[in-house]
């Protein structure tokens, strides 16, 4: 009996010790598990916060205008950003399939496309340090409409301004510098030409019907001045052609002289036409 129940006691510690080896070995799984999932999330946790961060990178990228300055490195950011979406859009519809050497590879495109990015940038800075001035005048010129005025001259210009940044680019910064140094002058003088035709357009019209009345003749002196100021004005466009206060000074003197003249023409005019003895009576009316 007493033996009976020694094997009993036996059977039961054994029984015992296997179900609790196969608890423990059920809770390791689990916290094994656990583990793993919890390693999975962090990486893709990681994963996705760097996906952000570059595609809101790009984006502005673009409103950066790398697209303009630095095409090529602007497209192999893109490009690595797209292997790395590959592969986080994996993990991002299983989190099972965040491996480490997956998200490595996120991870090193992402920063692949960001040395991209940082390349583009650096492009950007010098084409915009070389071409400081060629940026200003080619604004200032889209403010006076000059594409309308002289629309070939205007492409041509920005043609020239690309093909520089082109330069810039392919890491050519002599050749940037040494044709922006060409195109400058180009550039100014189209400035003048542009503020010229706006700003002194009326005035030589009428300088014109000046011409046609014979004010040369009739009145050579009030002309002459007529003249001078006119070219007064050029010239104050010609020395800085965004001084708007003394453009408008000289404009308003020109303006002056020229309608002085065209008074005294017409009044020489009139008693040229007239007999001498009318010459008094016309003199009191005025």
């Amino acid at each position: 009996m007493e033996h009976k129940m020694n094997k009993s006691s036996l059977l039961l510690s054994l029984l015992f010790t296997f179900l609790l080896a196969g608890c423990q070995s059920t809770a390791e799984k689990i916290a094994e598990q656990e583990q793993r999932a919890k390693v999975q999330t962090n990486r893709f946790n990681e994963s996705d916060a760097q996906i952000k961060k570059l595609e809101s990178r790009l984006a502005q990228a673009k409103k950066d205008q790398l697209l303009y300055f630095a095409p090529e490195k602007l497209e192999d950011a893109q490009d690595s950003y797209k292997d790395a979406k590959e592969d986080y859009d994996v993990i991002l519809a299983d989190r099972s399939e965040a491996s480490k050497s997956k998200t490595q590879r996120i991870l090193r495109n992402i920063q692949e496309a960001n040395r991209h990015l940082d390349d583009g940038y650096i492009i950007k800075k010098n084409a915009e340090t070389i071409l400081a001035e060629a940026f200003d005048i080619h604004e200032q010129l889209k403010v006076l409409k000059a594409s309308l005025i002289e629309p070939k001259t205007f492409l041509s210009l920005k043609r020239d301004i690309d093909e520089i940044v082109e330069d810039v680019a392919d890491g050519d910064l002599d050749d940037a510098r040494r044709d922006t140094a060409k195109l400058l002058p180009l550039l100014r003088a189209f400035e003048i030409r542009i503020v010229k035709i706006k700003e002194l357009k009326t005035l030589e019209g009428r300088m014109a019907q000046l011409e046609k009345a014979d004010a040369d003749r009739l009145a050579p002196n009030t002309y002459q001045k007529a003249q001078s100021a006119l070219a007064g004005a050029e010239s104050t466009i010609a020395s800085d052609p965004r001084n708007k206060e003394n453009i408008k000074a000289a404009i308003d003197k020109a303006s002056f002289f020229i309608d002085r003249a065209a008074v005294i023409t017409n009044a020489v005019n009139e008693l040229s036409n007239l007999r001498r003895s009318g010459h008094e009576i016309y003199l009191l009316k005025r």
